[in-house]
């Protein structure tokens, strides 16, 4: 080979050279890195936040702990929980994908992220989850008060019947 020919090859590979001669446990840690993230988990706590904000508010009370500005103590305290929730998850989620992904099937994950696409997912990641779950709250309840016409279809259909006590 030539300088030019060992050039092109190097430019290349050159974005993703951890990923060519990565084993099991590098490519599930480089996809735990690009998908359990601050980024992430700070959009879905802060999608809880009223929640997460009444659920400290009572905690404080019930030891009788009164902070100066609430708003302030909610920000530090999902920031600190996001940092340690991602840190446990990234442990977890690491063994997790080892035992149910093969080498190769976490190679093609990897390589994945590691593509322009794989990024774009990874940083419209945040607003998905958002997405999805303002979607299913809606559908959920649509679907919970809908779904008793299909239920009393199938019970009819399969000669189950129901009695009021």
């Amino acid at each position: 080979m030539n300088f030019r020919t060992l050039t092109m090859i190097a430019l290349l590979v050159a974005p993703v050279p951890n990923l060519l001669f990565a084993g099991p446990d590098e490519d599930a840690a480089f996809i735990v890195e690009q998908t359990v993230n601050k980024t992430i988990f700070t959009g879905a706590f802060e999608a809880l936040r009223p929640t997460l904000s009444s659920a400290v508010q009572f905690e404080l009370e019930k030891q009788g702990v009164t902070a100066s500005d609430p708003e302030a103590y909610l920000d530090i305290y999902i920031e600190e929980m996001v940092a340690e929730f991602v840190d446990l998850m990234r442990i977890e989620t690491i063994q997790y994908y080892k035992s149910k992904f093969s080498e190769q099937e976490l190679a093609d994950i990897a390589a994945f992220y590691a593509t322009q696409s794989g990024q774009a997912m990874i940083k419209l990641t945040p607003e998905l989850m958002q997405f999805g779950a303002e979607a299913g709250a809606r559908t959920g309840q649509i679907a919970g008060a809908q779904a008793y016409k299909r239920v009393e279809l199938r019970l009819q259909a399969e000669g189950i019947t129901i009695h009021k006590n």
